[in-house]
């Protein structure tokens, strides 16, 4: 990886990363602390700067074509949703976590997309991911908002984007998130960049190619990327 235009105390990795290396003096890796709650790695006295050059080993990353490909060594009870709170593991909790006041339009929705389906959380996973894929939403860089509500709600901007049907990433992402923990699918949001990397060929990251996609948890397989916005990452 080379630096050659952001300065940021958060320290660029590619998915899945398990080492970082030095590949330039002015890089020094142990600056950087290494967050496994966020799964990022930070630091409180450094910042990338132009000419940093560094190497990331990373693991095989989990993607749902693999995880489907797998899925008949994959016990029942690793795919089974997690709606009693009684039985959520701990580890799990902070990712199912939702408060109180919901709007009741997230919840049934994303009970109406299930409807009788298996409790199948991957399965139930990419259905939910359909219907956002459907081609019924628009992506649209313009917040959804509707008049009279609180802008800085998080929960009524989603209803607003459920009725409009339009909105970015964020707001793709992070509905997902929701209605996916309101079935009882662990859930986490990522915010990254995305891109088309060729084979041997050196890619360019941009700024412009910032994005934010919901990743769920499957026991066995670990975290797994989907991907609700309209021509986003991989569609």
């Amino acid at each position: 990886v080379t630096i050659d235009g952001l300065i940021s105390e958060w320290l660029p990795l590619p998915q899945a990363a398990t080492r970082v290396t030095s590949k330039s003096e002015s890089f020094d890796p142990s600056a950087w602390v290494w967050a496994e709650s966020s799964a990022t790695a930070f630091s409180d006295s450094a910042i990338t700067r132009r000419g940093d050059i560094y190497s990331v080993e990373v693991a095989a990353p989990v993607s749902r074509y693999w995880a489907l490909s797998v899925l008949d060594q994959i016990s029942p009870e690793s795919l089974a949703l997690l709606t009693d709170p009684a039985a959520v593991p701990v580890e799990l909790a902070p990712y199912l976590a939702l408060p109180d006041q919901i709007p009741e339009v997230l919840t049934e929705t994303a009970h109406h997309i299930a409807g009788g389906a298996e409790p199948d959380r991957l399965a139930l996973a990419i259905q939910l991911e359909s219907y956002f894929q459907s081609g019924e939403f628009v992506y649209d860089e313009a917040a959804p908002y509707t008049p009279g509500t609180d802008r800085d709600n998080p929960y009524s901007v989603m209803e607003a984007f459920l009725t409009e049907k339009r909105g970015f990433c964020v707001h793709f992402a992070s509905t997902y998130a929701v209605m996916a923990r309101s079935l009882g699918i662990p859930t986490r949001l990522a915010v990254g960049y995305a891109v088309n990397a060729a084979d041997g060929q050196p890619t360019a990251v941009r700024g412009r190619e910032l994005h934010a996609w919901p990743e769920i948890y499957v026991e066995e397989l670990g975290w797994i990327p989907m991907e609700p916005t309209p021509g986003g990452a991989g569609m």
